[in-house]
């Protein structure tokens, strides 16, 4: 009865995040208009064959699933190790791990003055690992929470309210708040780690 009320649960979150989908694509739709002659100069002209493209998509894809697998059975190694638990493990190592590409991309759309892209990255990725990840992985298998205590959901909603007076100044975040940011995380890691 338990599994099935998991499978339930868990089905709820696809549909949100197809409706989140949906919405977006209207949305940008009526801004194509508005912005197809601002970026239609600056677009590059692809080079390659579609099939050299799709081969290498392909390779990446199946490194990306052998890296995955080393990466968590490492992450499982490292928690037996020094004798953690692994919901210490997927809160950070597991965490810093997956969001490295991410943090990648929004240095270089910040070096590129291009702060849309780094806002929307990181925001975007966490509606994504929210209600599509965690809701195909629970359609999977029925995955529980039960190491995730009080501070980690508190942390996760402070830093999902944390955008709303960012919205307020147009997405403006300065060093000073960048630097509250990481100062933030380092005390929050203080009270993770045992």
């Amino acid at each position: 009865m338990i599994y099935r009320c998991q499978e339930l649960k868990a089905a709820f979150y696809l549909p949100e995040y197809i409706v989140y989908i949906i919405v977006s694509i209207f949305l940008s739709k009526k801004e194509k208009k508005e912005t197809d002659l601002d970026f239609e100069k600056e677009l590059p002209v692809a080079k390659g064959s579609t099939i050299k493209s799709i081969i290498f998509v392909v390779v990446g894809l199946v490194f990306l699933a052998i890296g995955s697998k080393l990466f968590v059975d490492g992450a499982v190694e490292i928690a037996r190790m020094f004798n953690l638990s692994q919901i210490v493990i997927g809160l950070t190592i597991v965490a810093v791990g997956t969001s490295l590409p991410e943090l990648i991309t929004s240095v270089v759309a910040s070096l590129k003055k291009e702060g849309d892209i780094a806002i929307g990255n990181v925001v975007g990725s966490n509606i994504f690992n929210l209600l599509s990840i965690l809701g195909i992985t629970a359609l999977i298998l029925p995955i529980s929470s039960d190491g995730v205590g009080t501070l980690d959901l508190v942390m996760f909603c402070l830093t999902a309210l944390i955008m709303l007076p960012l919205a307020r100044t147009g997405f403006v975040l300065n060093r000073i708040e960048g630097a509250l940011l990481i100062a933030a995380y380092i005390v929050y890691i203080y009270f993770v780690l045992p």
